[in-house]
């Protein structure tokens, strides 16, 4: 979700790096024929665009998996030399050996995060393939969670059954996988959003987080428990740690804009959603949010308006 956002743009790889605040960017491409997939890549320091290090793969198309592993292991190796084995065996642990279940999970992720009715529902779409592909790969199930918990907080879907649903799949998800930290993640968010229950969901953040401590929506739905108990400064501060991990979210970004509404700096909130709106014309969560801040500042016609879209 960082780098989706460069991938239409003639950026240079290194400037979006260093846009980004990384020490190294992996550029490469992906080239398919006859049944035979090509794999190139490149480490590159974004400080002064020397390469680290570089290398081709090639594979069947039905074990492209295979390649990834490799990609990653000797990627890892470059940054830091000297992978125990452990370390090793870590990094190539595959969620599933099905490489269209894994393809089928990517396209949900991208869906979902477009954070609007229709994306969510094609993310659903997505989710329910590669399960049914591979009924013990988790990551889809707390997607699942995840697009089931936005139909019910936005209505989009009758609560209670998006709820049922989302919570199902991500205890499904913890008992495939017990360390899977984005499943504690959604976890919580749901008894956040649906129980109201502020200190077991901050548990199960904070679990996910012990687990994965870069899990950016571990992090940004930390803060928002921190605003709905009541301290919207600490709020604030933590989404800033979000926005650090993943600089390019939109909905991080709509978030932020938030939680100024919630601190009362409606003037804020609105000129930050604006910029987002300007911008993302069709930022579904962002318009939703800029339009509470314009109603929070008197400005009806305005609300109307953006709700319309005529602007």
């Amino acid at each position: 979700s960082s780098v989706q956002r460069y991938a239409q743009r003639d950026v240079a790889p290194v400037v979006t790096g260093r846009t980004l605040g990384a020490d190294s960017i992996l550029e490469g491409r992906l080239q398919a024929d006859s049944g035979r997939v090509r794999l190139t890549a490149r480490l590159v320091d974004t400080a002064d665009g020397t390469g680290r290090w570089n290398g081709v793969f090639d594979t069947a198309r039905q074990d492209l998996l295979s390649a990834q592993d490799a990609l990653a292991e000797r990627v890892a190796e470059a940054l830091q030399p000297g992978l125990t084995e452990a370390e090793r065996g870590t990094l190539l642990q595959r969620p599933t050996a099905d490489d269209e279940a894994w393809r089928l999970y990517l396209h949900g992720r991208f869906h979902w995060e477009r954070k609007s009715p229709d994306g969510i529902r094609q993310a659903i779409e997505f989710y329910r393939a590669a399960i049914a592909r591979d009924p013990s790969f988790a990551p889809p199930r707390v997607g699942l969670a995840d697009a089931c918990t936005t139909q019910a907080v936005f209505n989009v879907r009758p609560p209670r059954a998006a709820f049922d649903e989302a919570r199902a799949e991500a205890r499904r998800a913890l008992e495939l996988d017990p360390s899977f930290a984005e499943a504690y993640a959604a976890l919580g968010h749901i008894v956040a959003q649906c129980d109201r229950d502020w200190d077991e969901a901050t548990r199960l953040q904070e679990e996910a987080l012990r687990r994965k401590p870069g899990y950016g929506h571990a992090v940004m739905w930390r803060a928002m428990l921190r605003a709905y108990r009541g301290d919207v400064l600490a709020a604030l501060e933590q989404i800033k740690r979000a926005q650090a991990l993943e600089p390019m979210s939109l909905s991080f970004s709509a978030i932020a804009g938030m939680l100024m509404y919630f601190a009362r700096e409606f003037e804020a909130s609105a000129r930050h959603l604006k910029g987002i709106v300007d911008t993302v014309p069709d930022a579904s969560l962002a318009r939703y949010l800029y339009a509470r801040s314009l109603l929070a500042l008197g400005d009806a016609d305005a609300v109307v308006a953006l709700l319309a879209g005529r602007n």
